[in-house]
């Protein structure tokens, strides 16, 4: 599940979209809202629940609609488990973030036609639904409903209710196979390296967002508590995930964290000067004026 949104193209004050996609069908939900508060979510997955059942896990990042202690009551209730991905990791949801790109496009070309643009989702969804998957391989109305629909190119298919077989064992080959090719794609482009980390190894943490360039790419070295998969869990109980993570071989916080901008300006990871520094050299160091190189003397600089 996630929240596509702010959408300032379009014309109405609903301007969110909650998502929802069933891993096993690739089964698509939405609803457009105008608010994303944990009470609407709530009543979105009411919904949702109603028609289709509760299920086992629900897989959200870390957004405040999905951590506050109203929707962590609500799934404890519900005996659902609420897996949170790694912090600043969305390809960790990947199937929802791919779904958020359709949507994206589906409103771009409502907008540009002059269309509704929840009508059209809909239009858009029920074609998804009723065609067959690339993973899996049979349309996620087959998937999700165990019989195939009636539609424009097969009228009257099963209309009765039949049930259709559906080889669960093909499809789960199939979608491995599909996710193993994936994954060799995604090593081979961004020369992924398998890393092995352990509980008590200490870490730099790229950040973010490095709105400063003076300042350090890398948070303080802290250390690693938890190691599940491709994730870990630190000492102030967030969870990272591995491409994110530098080795630190001493603990020792004075020490320059790698790829560090200000290595030679005597800047700490707050944009601070280092310990060891004097009064007047950190004055120098924060209002220093900074002068154009002698090598740009020959251009016109806009």
């Amino acid at each position: 599940m996630d929240i596509l949104g702010p959408v300032h193209i379009l014309n109405t004050p609903n301007k969110f979209f909650i998502v929802i996609v069933d891993y096993n069908s690739h089964w698509t939900m939405f609803k457009q809202v105008q608010n994303i508060t944990t009470k609407v979510v709530i009543e979105f997955l009411k919904e949702c629940f109603c028609k289709e059942g509760i299920p086992t896990t629900i897989i959200t990042d870390n957004g405040v609609q999905f951590t506050s202690e109203e929707i962590r009551s609500f799934f404890k209730d519900l005996g659902i488990q609420h897996n949170k991905v790694a912090l600043y990791c969305p390809r960790a949801n990947g199937l929802v973030e791919r779904t958020n790109k359709l949507f994206k496009e589906c409103i771009q070309s409502a907008v540009r036609n002059g269309v509704v643009v929840e009508g059209l989702l809909r239009e858009k969804l029920w074609a998804f639904h009723t065609a067959p998957n690339l993973t899996t391989g049979i349309s996620p109305f087959l998937a999700l409903k165990g019989r195939n629909p009636s539609t424009k190119l097969v009228p009257g298919w099963l209309g009765g209710g039949e049930r259709a077989s559906v080889d669960q064992e093909m499809c789960k080959r199939k979608v491995c196979a599909n996710q193993s090719r994936y994954k060799s794609w995604y090593d081979h482009k961004y020369s992924t390296k398998s890393q092995t980390w352990k509980p008590g190894d200490w870490a730099w943490v790229k950040m973010p967002n490095r709105q400063i360039s003076t300042t350090s790419k890398f948070y303080d070295p802290i250390k690693i508590v938890v190691v599940r998969g491709n994730v870990v869990k630190t000492e102030d109980n967030r969870w990272w995930s591995m491409d994110r993570l530098v080795k630190c071989r001493d603990k020792d916080n004075d020490i320059p964290a790698p790829n560090r901008d200000q290595n030679s300006e005597g800047l700490n990871s707050q944009g601070l000067p280092c310990k060891g520094v004097s009064e007047e050299e950190e004055s120098v160091l924060v209002n220093r004026t900074r002068r154009v190189p002698k090598w740009h003397k020959d251009y016109v600089m806009h």
